[in-house]
């Protein structure tokens, strides 16, 4: 956006990226000869050009994509847990402590966007136009949906047979080791697509420079 400064001889940036050069200048790690507008490619790479996009790879790009999405669903995460914690468990320090150490042992949210960044990176980088929201969702919401309904199928029929603590106690066991199944699937599927998506990007990569190097012969 345009930056306006009325009056006195030293003139403001007429821009943000002048506005930019002016606070970094001087730092030895951000100073550079050509504008900053010049680090931005004019146009965005599609499978089907060649040359570079930068200099990063586009299993490197896959993987920023990968911690960007992973790093916000650890900070929903942390939300939850402190409002699951805090709010809906009125009781004593032991058991919230308890709460969290449970909430901690399933990185349900994180592995969810993990799972959705395959799609991602299978959408913009991969080119396949077929992976819209959908289908980058669906196998999250798969996992995250099985998930939320063992426990509360296993809570609502504790809750009808609240006089039978044997009932109780098993229901407790079974959820628990249904759900960690769930977690452990989720993560295997994640591994499993994310090697093969690897090889996918390596092999694009290697055919995209093939193109960019026959363009500069």
């Amino acid at each position: 956006g345009t930056v306006v400064k009325s009056g006195g001889s030293d003139a403001a940036p007429t821009s943000g990226t002048a506005l930019l050069q002016r606070l970094f200048r001087g730092n030895p790690y951000t100073e550079r000869e050509e504008p900053l507008d010049a680090a931005v490619p004019d146009e965005t790479w599609t499978p089907e050009q060649g040359g570079n996009v930068g200099k990063r790879s586009l299993n490197s790009i896959g993987s920023g994509i990968t911690v960007a999405m992973v790093s916000v669903a650890l900070g929903f995460a942390c939300c939850e847990n402190l409002i699951y914690i805090f709010v809906y468990n009125g009781s004593s320090l032991s058991n919230e402590v308890a709460v969290l150490i449970a909430r901690s042992l399933f990185p349900v949210h994180p592995l969810a966007a993990a799972i959705q960044s395959i799609g991602v990176c299978k959408r913009d980088l991969e080119g396949d136009k077929r992976h819209r929201l959908g289908r980058i969702i669906l196998p999250a919401i798969l996992m995250h949906g099985t998930f939320d309904f063992v426990l509360m199928l296993a809570s609502y029929l504790v809750a009808l047979n609240d006089e039978n603590e044997h009932f109780g106690s098993m229901a407790e066991n079974t959820s628990f080791f249904i759900t960690i199944c769930i977690v452990a699937a989720g993560m295997a599927y994640y591994v499993v697509e994310s090697r093969l998506q690897k090889k996918r990007l390596k092999d694009l990569q290697e055919r995209r420079d093939a193109v960019g190097d026959a363009r500069l012969v």
